[in-house]
């Protein structure tokens, strides 16, 4: 049945969208994407944010649309390494294996795998099998080395690896190995790093600031002898020669990941800053996670550093003539760059010209407006009246706001007659709105949010507290108008985004209110705010069940966004609130805040006295918590009620440093591990059994049986559990302290 606009959404009037008219003025919007292409394209950012989870899910949504999706195919296997889901990413990479049987990449992916499972003589086979698909794979070569070191064949490891590095690299390699101590049982060698920063075998520090290993996982890499050469010329720090050869690539190869990152290098190294500066931010837009961008912005702000070290130097020796020198050359060199200006202001502070210093500190701020240098500077005028403007800023941050308010009025009554706002005035005067906001005096601070008209370095917090302000009076289609803009801004704002979602709810119709969330949702897919409005739309128009999915989607990705009043108010009311109290319960279980999670199950059994779901996250809450007497006593009511609950995926740090390991449990492994902990061996081995005879295959049963027959001096069966529990997942760090323990007390046995 068709929505009836007649009805408002939230009993609130209907009020016409100015959007609307733009609309048909706009022109024609390009063909959105197919949902497998949008989906694998988010995969694809949050793959290169280091987001590997993330990917991971929206992978698996793309081959749900297409199963045969060939790049993420090629994509998923890899999202499962660098989570250390060796077992995942084995299963992944046969089946990128079996639709590419000639591509190397997935072959060389299981050789990775089995090398982290220390597997190497599966790891080499498998190693050779891709040199042989490639016979000049920098990748398999690297694996077959790195093999026969694990195998204690330096002989054999120099030869391999000496063709993939060159010599200074394999002297640092060396250096390295010595210091992970690859053999230590009590310090084992990394091989997946977690996130690509740090250090690992797969990405060994000898390969920055290229990181050829990253590049090669992407599904779209290809090898490309050009690049392959300019890159050869820089490792060999021929570096303006390397610089004429990335600027001499071809399109569109000069525009991939591994040329623009050469690009930048190269630049950096032969003094090019702003250059390099230009493309690494351009990169870290798309690329926020990849080394090689985030090691040259470092890097770049070391050089910028040592730039202005003599200028610096002379600087604090009180030199001031020597030190505007070498300023004015630097200024020149790079005349968009703040720091000079800010030294300058400090020059001339220090010769007590501090009008001169005010207008170059000023000019710093206008290039940088977050300059830490011109802030600095600043802040010396404590006999000036800009002093207040950051006694006010203190004073917001503290929430002291009537404080904060009198100290932007005393700067802004002496210099308001400014014709053009300076970036001092503007601050004062957005600071000013934001106090009268928090004051209520809503009146007030529509004036001064106003007066930062036609600045454009102040038009996100303009915005921002008209919205805002707007909001307060209610006047939700002004506070839309402004919100909008923020976003598009500076979009996710924690402190706006859900007020902007509400604000679209109560001024716009169900329908647009509908089409403009849904389309959020696309954009972000991890915004949660647009999720909500959803479910109040859904909710508010008949079809509460539909809503409900939406709340629960909302609580997924931030457990915390029920904490609205108006949220609060519907879960008081419906009859469904019982359900959304023991997903959020789940939630901050997850999240190791088990107390907050047993108020939430006990608001749910409140609410739903036979709710076996509660019962059994109480259960688990108590367990957490060591409440062992409690969490056996819920766990016996979960298991009475319903002998068939769902099982609980948790996770716990694994034996590998980094790793994280998965582990299903279930109301019977948690009432025996309540048990254990209370002394009473033989019942919990009773439920650990009976658990054993429903899941045999996991871990978490073996692990539990291993232990308690340790406790009851079973040793060969104990044994053989903890064998079982760490065949099933070998990083499995309870297990591997078990099975110590039966090893020692059957060595004390024999002597």
């Amino acid at each position: 049945m068709p929505y009836d606009l007649s009805l408002p959404v939230l009993e609130l009037p209907r009020l016409p969208i100015r959007l609307n008219l733009a609309r048909a003025e706009a022109p024609e919007a390009p063909e959105p994407l197919p949902d497998h292409e949008r989906f694998l394209e988010f995969a694809l950012v949050q793959y290169q944010a280091n987001q590997f989870a993330v990917a991971e899910f929206y992978l698996k949504r793309s081959l749900i649309l297409e199963r045969d999706n060939p790049r993420a195919l090629q994509l998923l296997p890899w999202a499962y390494f660098f989570q250390k889901r060796y077992h995942k990413a084995l299963l992944a990479f046969e089946k990128a294996h079996a639709a590419f049987p000639d591509d190397p990449r997935p072959v060389i992916g299981l050789g990775w795998c089995y090398f982290s499972l220390q597997e190497y003589h599966h790891a080499l086979e498998k190693f050779e099998q891709a040199l042989q698909r490639d016979p000049e794979s920098e990748q398999a070569r690297k694996g077959i080395g790195f093999v026969h070191w694990m195998l204690d064949h330096p002989g054999q490891a120099e030869r391999w690896l000496r063709k993939v590095y060159s010599w200074h690299q394999w002297d640092r390699l060396q250096a390295d190995w010595k210091r992970w101590q690859p053999q230590s049982p009590r310090q084992p060698v990394e091989v997946a790093p977690l996130d690509w920063k740090q250090q690992s075998l797969f990405t060994p520090i000898v390969e920055q600031p290229r990181y050829p290993s990253i590049l090669f996982t992407h599904p779209d890499w290809k090898p490309q002898p050009a690049v392959d050469n300019a890159w050869r010329l820089y490792n060999k720090e021929f570096y303006e020669d390397a610089l004429k050869a990335f600027r001499a690539l071809p399109e569109p190869v000069n525009q991939t990941l591994d040329a623009q990152n050469g690009l930048a290098w190269s630049l950096l190294k032969t003094g090019h800053l702003l250059e390099a500066q230009d493309i690494f931010r351009t990169l870290k837009a798309s690329h926020s996670g990849y080394p090689g961008v985030i090691h040259g912005i470092a890097a770049l702000n070391t050089a910028f550093e040592q730039k202005s070290r003599f200028a610096r130097h002379y600087l604090d020796l009180g030199k001031h003539r020597i030190a505007e020198t070498h300023i004015q050359e630097l200024k020149e060199a790079y005349p968009q760059w703040s720091v000079p200006y800010s030294m300058l202001g400090w020059v001339h502070l220090k010769r007590g010209e501090e009008q001169r210093a005010l207008e170059w500190f000023n000019t710093a701020m206008q290039y940088n407006p977050g300059s830490d240098d011109a802030m600095a500077g600043l802040r010396q005028f404590d006999h000036l009246e800009l002093a207040k403007v950051f006694q006010g800023d203190q004073a917001l941050n503290a929430g002291d706001y009537k404080r904060a308010s009198y100290l932007y009025y005393e700067y802004i009554r002496k210099h308001a007659s400014a014709e053009a706002l300076p970036p001092l005035l503007a601050r004062a005067y957005s600071g000013m709105g934001f106090s009268q906001y928090h004051k209520r005096r809503y009146d007030l601070a529509l004036f001064n949010f106003r007066k930062l008209s036609g600045v454009p370095y102040m038009e996100f917090e303009r915005n921002k507290g008209l919205g805002l302000t707007y909001y307060a009076l209610g006047r939700y289609d002004k506070a839309v108008d402004h919100l909008i803009v923020a976003d598009a801004l500076r979009p996710d704002q924690p402190d706006l985004i859900q007020k902007l979602d509400w604000a679209v709810l109560r001024s716009w119709d169900a329908e647009t209110a509908r089409d403009y969330l849904a389309a959020k949702t696309r954009q972000n897919p991890l915004r949660p705010t647009p999720y909500l409005g959803l479910g109040w739309v859904y909710y508010k128009t008949g079809r509460p069940n539909l809503g409900i999915e939406y709340f629960l989607k909302s609580i997924d990705l931030d457990p915390d966004i029920i904490q609205t009043v108006e949220f609060r108010d519907m879960l008081q009311a419906e009859r469904f609130g019982w359900q959304v109290y023991n997903e959020l319960g789940w939630k901050y279980y997850h999240r190791d805040e088990a107390g907050k999670a047993l108020q939430l199950f006990s608001l749910a059994l409140q609410r739903r006295p036979r709710s076996s779901e509660a019962m059994k996250g109480l259960g688990y809450a108590y367990l957490k918590l060591e409440q062992y007497d409690r969490a056996a006593a819920m766990l016996k009511q979960a298991i009475k009620r319903n002998p068939n609950t769902h099982p609980v995926r948790i996770t716990v740090a694994g034996h590998e440093p980094g790793t994280r390991v998965d582990i299903w449990t279930s109301t019977r492994t948690q009432l025996a591990r309540a048990l254990y902990a209370q002394g009473r061996f033989r019942d919990a081995l009773r439920w650990f059994l009976a658990e054993y005879e429903r899941n045999p295959g996991w871990t978490e049963v073996h692990d539990g049986l291993g232990w308690t027959y340790l406790k009851l001096e079973r040793l060969a069966e104990s044994r053989q559990a903890f064998l079982r529990s760490l065949d099933l997942q070998p990083v499995n760090p309870h297990s591997h302290e078990g099975l110590k323990s039966v090893k020692t007390q059957m060595a004390r046995r024999k002597m």
